[in-house]
């Protein structure tokens, strides 16, 4: 496991004792996705919007956001990057 090591950025949620993370790459052509005040977040480069646990609800992004898989170890939260094909409906790892 690497510590400190720039991969990426991910949006975080506390739930409950654990977190859950989301990509902040959209799936559609891989621009950065924004937070809204609203909760729920918008790829301002074509309006893809997701509602705030992710799902696509509108605009041209083929799948819903892509989730990362996260633990807290001793107060810290883990997540496990992962970069993802663009302009699919299937999520699948590249590289």
């Amino acid at each position: 496991m690497e510590k400190q090591v720039v991969l990426g950025a991910a949006w975080l949620l506390r739930d409950g004792d654990g977190v859950k993370a989301w990509s902040v790459t959209c799936p559609h052509l891989g621009c950065s996705i924004d937070h809204l005040g609203t909760g729920g977040f918008n790829c301002p480069c074509h309006d893809s919007s997701f509602d705030p646990q992710g799902r696509r609800v509108a605009g041209p992004s083929p799948r819903d956001m892509d989730t990362l898989e996260t633990r807290v170890d001793d107060g810290v939260v883990l997540v496990d990057f992962r970069r993802f094909r663009q302009g699919t409906a299937e999520k699948a790892p590249v590289g």
